[in-house]
């Protein structure tokens, strides 16, 4: 009897938390496969500075320009400025309380591809996440989003 009352007392708790970590129904809708002009954009990597979890997170874009895309590892969008929504996926992000969903601007040149990646700097619990795009094809970082400071 003791433990069901355990369990209906967390019930509205567990609840919320699995609420917050869904993703709505893919609606955006990308240029289509034959689109030269279409940039291409991926989901990089997380760089971690703490080692509950090194190496077992992800980041995927989970939004162009407010419409989501579902959990994509990669979208295609036509030329000029566009807003990513980024979402970071962590076994522990939940106990840790490092659930995030942020963003990063910026116009992707005609046919470019182009990586988003993540970073947690000084701490993965109270401490900055950045991210960071980069160019592909050069190698040189193009925009960022200092997430901390939004």
């Amino acid at each position: 009897m003791q433990q069901m009352k355990r369990i209906l007392a967390a019930l509205p708790a567990i609840c919320l938390l699995v609420a917050g970590c869904e993703v709505g129904p893919a609606t955006y809708q990308a240029p289509a496969a034959t689109d030269a002009n279409a940039a291409t954009i991926l989901a990089g990597r997380v760089a971690e500075s703490y080692s509950v979890s090194q190496g077992s997170s992800w980041i995927s874009i989970v939004a162009v320009d407010g419409q989501s895309t579902g959990l994509a590892r990669g979208v295609r969008v036509p030329p000029g400025e566009h807003r990513f929504e980024v979402r970071h996926f962590d076994g522990y992000a939940t106990f840790y309380g490092n659930a995030r969903f942020e963003t990063v601007t910026f116009a992707p040149a005609p046919g470019g591809h182009y990586r988003i990646d993540a970073a947690y700097c000084c701490g993965a619990i109270l401490g900055d996440f950045d991210l960071a795009v980069f160019d592909e094809t050069t190698g040189q970082q193009i925009a960022a989003a200092d997430v901390s400071e939004e």
